[in-house]
C-alpha cells in the first residue's frame, strides 16, 4: 500500500483513524515524488510489510486544498468567466475536451535537449479565444487552431499553465490545437529526463502525478483520458520504447533514426505516457498462452539476469485476465530497468519501468526473499493495468482505490502462482 501523504512539516496528514476534521482537502497533495527504500533490502519483512516498498513513492505530495477547487479551462474574449487568480489550486474544466494526441519528439543526448510537435483533438463546448492547458519548463515557439495563428502565450508559474491566445474566436466544437515547443532533457527524475550509466546515455519519463507538463503540454489531469499515437527522433544505435510496440522505423540524416509507435487503443491519462531511449539490452521475446509478447529490457550485460522476471510478468497477466475476465489491454508488456529512476516502479501501460534490481534478479544466483519481491512487483504493476490504467480514478484524492486494488489481487496473484512461498 501507499504510505498517507506527509503534511508541509513532515508529519502525516491524516493518521490511520483521522478525526473528524481532517478530511481529503486538507491534506497537503503537493506534488512530490519521495526517495523510495531500497525494497531489496527489505524483503525480509512480513509479506504485507513488502507492499508498502512496491512503488515507494508518495505522488499524492503537492496539491494541497485542490478537491474543492474549480477553475476554467478557456475563458472569452469579453473576459467573461476568466481565472482572475490562477494559483497552485488551478483546475481545469470540461469546457475543452482532448480525445487524441499526436506526439513527436527530436531527442539530443548530447546537449540533453527536446524538440517537439503535437496535434490534440479536442472538443469545445463554448466559444474563446483562449485555450488554457498544462505546460512548465516548456518555450512554446508556435501554435495554431485549425489554422487560426497564435496571437500570444502567457504562463502562469504557480497554477503550471500556458494561456494561449487566439487571433479570431474558435467557435465550439471539434478542432485540431498544433503546439511546438522545445524542452531540455532534465537532470531531475521526473518529467523527461536524462540518466547517465558510465559513457552510456539515456532519455526516460517518469509522469506520474504530474509532470507530463514537463515534457509536452497537455491537459495533466487524471480524467482527460485520450489516445496517444507517438514519434521519437533519437540517436541510431539505440533502442526506443514506448507504450506501444513499434509501428515502423528508418534511418535519416546525421546518424539519427525515426521510430513511429502504434496508437494506445484506449484512452490513457497522460501521467501514464512512457517512452524511453537508450542503449538497452532485451531478453528473449515469450508470449502468453493468449499471445501477448513479453519482454524485459536493460542496461548492457545484466538482462540474462532478468528471465525469471520476465516469466514472472507472463504468468502473472495471463493470470489476470482469468482473474478480471478482461483481455489485457494494452497489446505488448515491456519492463524496462532504468540506470536511474526515483519510484520503485511505474504502472506506465505496455512500457512498465523499474529499478534495475528489480528485474535483474538471477534465479540460479538470487535468494528467495529477492525473486518473491521481483514477482510480487512485477504482480502487483500488472494489475494496475486494470486497476488504474483501463480504470483511472477523476483525481489523485482516489489514488488509494488503485494502489488498494493493486496491493490485494497483485498479491491474490502472487500466492496463486507460487504456493510453495505461502
Amino acid at each position: 500500500m501507499r504510505r498517507a501523504p506527509r503534511s508541509a512539516s513532515g508529519s502525516r496528514a491524516c493518521s490511520r483513524r483521522p478525526p473528524r476534521h481532517c478530511r481529503a482537502e486538507h491534506a497537503d497533495l503537493r506534488v512530490r515524488i519521495e526517495g523510495e527504500r531500497d525494497a531489496a533490502q527489505h524483503l525480509a519483512l512480513r509479506r504485507h510489510d513488502l507492499l508498502e516498498l512496491i512503488h515507494g513513492e508518495d505522488v499524492l505530495a503537492g496539491h494541497a486544498n485542490t478537491v474543492a477547487v474549480e477553475a476554467v479551462g478557456s475563458s472569452d474574449h469579453s473576459g467573461e468567466g476568466r481565472v482572475t487568480e490562477y494559483d497552485r489550486n488551478f483546475r481545469l474544466t470540461k469546457d475543452v475536451l482532448p480525445s487524441r494526441y499526436d506526439l513527436r519528439f527530436q531527442l539530443d543526448l548530447d546537449h540533453w535537449t527536446s524538440t517537439g510537435w503535437e496535434r490534440i483533438t479536442l472538443t469545445t463546448k463554448k466559444a474563446s479565444r483562449e485555450i488554457v492547458l498544462h505546460a512548465v519548463e516548456l518555450d512554446i515557439t508556435a501554435a495554431n487552431v485549425d489554422g487560426i495563428a497564435l496571437e500570444n502565450a502567457r504562463f502562469e508559474t504557480d497554477a503550471q499553465v500556458a494561456i494561449l491566445r487566439f487571433a479570431k474566436e474558435i467557435p465550439a466544437g471539434d478542432h485540431a490545437l498544433e503546439i511546438e515547443w522545445t524542452g531540455g532533457i532534465r537532470e531531475s527524475l521526473r518529467g523527461l529526463y536524462r540518466s547517465v550509466r558510465g559513457e552510456e546515455r539515456y532519455a526516460a519519463t517518469q509522469f506520474e502525478a504530474a509532470d507530463a507538463r514537463r515534457a509536452f503540454p497537455c491537459f495533466d489531469e487524471p480524467e482527460f483520458k485520450a489516445k496517444f499515437a507517438l514519434e521519437l527522433v533519437h540517436p541510431s544505435g539505440n533502442a526506443a520504447i514506448a507504450n506501444m510496440p513499434v509501428a515502423s522505423g528508418e534511418d535519416i540524416a546525421d546518424h539519427r533514426t525515426r521510430t513511429r509507435f502504434r496508437e494506445t487503443p484506449v484512452r490513457i491519462s497522460t501521467y501514464l505516457v512512457a517512452f524511453t531511449v537508450g542503449p538497452y539490452e532485451s531478453t528473449p521475446e515469450t508470449k502468453t498462452p493468449s499471445k501477448i509478447p513479453v519482454r524485459c529490457w536493460l542496461p548492457p550485460g545484466l538482462a540474462s539476469q532478468a528471465i525469471f522476471a520476465r516469466d514472472a510478468h507472463v504468468r502473472s497477466v495471463e493470470w489476470l485476465q482469468d482473474y478480471t475476465a478482461i483481455p489485457y489491454p494494452f497489446i505488448k508488456v515491456d519492463a524496462i530497468g532504468i540506470p536511474d529512476f526515483e519510484a520503485g516502479a511505474m504502472e506506465n501501460p505496455g512500457a512498465i519501468t523499474y529499478r534495475t534490481r528489480l528485474l535483474a534478479a538471477d534465479e540460479k544466483n538470487a535468494s528467495i526473499v529477492t525473486l518473491k519481491g521481483v514477482f510480487s512487483t512485477a504482480a502487483h504493476e500488472l494489475t494496475h493495468m486494470w486497476w488504474g490504467d483501463l480504470v483511472t480514478m477523476r483525481w489523485w484524492t482516489d489514488l488509494w482505490l488503485n494502489e488498494s486494488f493493486a496491493s490485494f489481487v497483485g498479491e491474490k496473484c502472487t500466492a496463486a502462482l507460487n504456493p510453495e512461498w505461502r
